[in-house]
């Protein structure tokens, strides 16, 4: 699909910040009385919120959905019998594909399925959106982003200055390790895009990125202003939760079409996972200590900077290395991908609700804005260096350009 025209265009912070998948949607039991298309994301979006998964995993869940409502609706539109078969195919796919993966939730997708079919002129479509259901399934069983395998050991180097090790105040073992190997849904390999090293302990950049998040992303900053501690705060829960809602709120202003949405929602998903395989290939790749590590050792190589034994920041740090940051990837990723489908900016400013308590809400009038936001806000919540979140923006952005050519 080409390019619209503008026109169209909790507190779990510890766990949201260690687990990454605490991104909570409203349940029901029926679906509401709206679009197929708003059915089956409100679908997609309890059963994410059910099962849990880390952010990489329930990628996975979204892309798989999605991208089996694409197959099964391709080459329909035009006819006049059309808008019932991709009704009927678009439920029927992603019903077939969340079921299989997050079975605790067959009762409801069950409901929302008798809910939604019609008559026996939508059977075609309810077959092809089991059969694509189906395929996708089965062409994914073994692609590494399951739960089980998205985690695995990892054997550590030497302690060394710069490298990474388990970080206060839990020092949980690395996780989501098996992502790093995960097969990609359209880059042709996990390293394809993999940037260079990080800046080295001792170097200029490194020491003026360590001095920036120890005096703004500490606990108790005095230098860190109101409206950057509600930014930071605001992305600090699940990016996957938030760019979900984000993306809700922009095809709802460009007022898609099924199909339209259907084809933003399968692009959006398979490129922000193959982003998220990207950005834990190079994690796993460099090893890059994360602040509090840095910061708590003396690790800048700066005799004017002492140690600070108990330097904490504003929230938990992440169990995995950082650099380059997985939410700076996935927002770069996913703006280049909304830009791609719905023009230049959002039809409307975009308000969006934060997923750490609910009670915060961001305005967005540009892609851009999300991503820079993201950029500041794992610095001054004291979890990243500067340049890993601007290395994943960087990250995003070109994974979005190759797997964009390739749809």
């Amino acid at each position: 699909m080409g390019r619209r025209s503008a026109a169209l265009a909790c507190i779990a912070v510890a766990c949201a910040a260690v687990l990454g998948g605490c991104g909570a949607a409203a349940d029901s039991e029926s679906p509401a009385p709206s679009s197929v298309l708003s059915r089956w994301y409100d679908q997609t979006e309890q059963a994410v919120a059910a099962s849990g998964a880390p952010d990489p995993v329930a990628a996975r869940t979204w892309a798989l959905a999605w991208w089996a409502a694409d197959r099964a609706t391709q080459g329909r539109g035009q006819g006049r019998d059309d808008g019932a078969f991709v009704d009927a195919a678009v439920a029927s796919a992603v019903h077939g594909v969340l079921v299989d993966l997050v079975p605790d939730r067959t009762r409801q997708l069950d409901a929302a399925l008798d809910a939604a079919r019609g008559s026996e002129a939508d059977e075609a479509g309810s077959s092809a959106g089991e059969r694509a259901a189906a395929a996708v399934l089965a062409e994914r069983a073994d692609d590494g982003l399951d739960r089980e395998s998205a985690e695995g050991p990892l054997e550590l180097p030497p302690l060394k200055a710069g490298v990474w090790r388990p970080t206060p105040p839990s020092d949980i073992p690395a996780r989501q390790v098996g992502v790093a190997t995960a097969t990609p849904f359209l880059l042709r390999s996990p390293d394809q895009f993999r940037p260079g090293p990080p800046p080295k302990p001792g170097t200029q950049v490194y020491r003026r990125d360590l001095a920036e998040v120890r005096e703004l992303g500490s606990s108790d900053s005095a230098a860190r202003t109101p409206e950057q501690t509600e930014v930071g705060l605001f992305w600090a829960g699940s990016e996957l939760a938030v760019q979900v809602r984000l993306v809700r709120e922009a095809m709802a202003a460009a007022e898609v079409s099924t199909l339209e949405g259907v084809r933003l929602l399968s692009a959006f998903h398979r490129i922000t996972a193959d982003a998220e395989i990207a950005v834990f290939d190079a994690k796993y790749a460099y090893l890059g200590w994360r602040p509090i590590t840095a910061i708590r050792l003396d690790g800048d190589g700066d005799p004017r900077t002492p140690r600070i034994r108990g330097w904490t920041p504003a929230i938990v740090t992440p169990p995995h290395p950082d650099y380059p940051s997985a939410h700076t990837v996935y927002a770069a990723a996913g703006a280049a991908v909304l830009e791609h489908f719905l023009g230049p900016e959002p039809a409307a400013p975009l308000t969006i609700t934060g997923t750490r308590t609910g009670d915060t809400t961001r305005t967005f009038t540009t892609w851009q804005q999300s991503v820079t936001e993201n950029e500041d806000a794992r610095v001054w919540t004291g979890i990243h260096l500067r340049t890993s979140d601007e290395v994943g923006s960087e990250l995003g952005r070109r994974v979005a350009a190759y797997a964009l050519s390739r749809l």
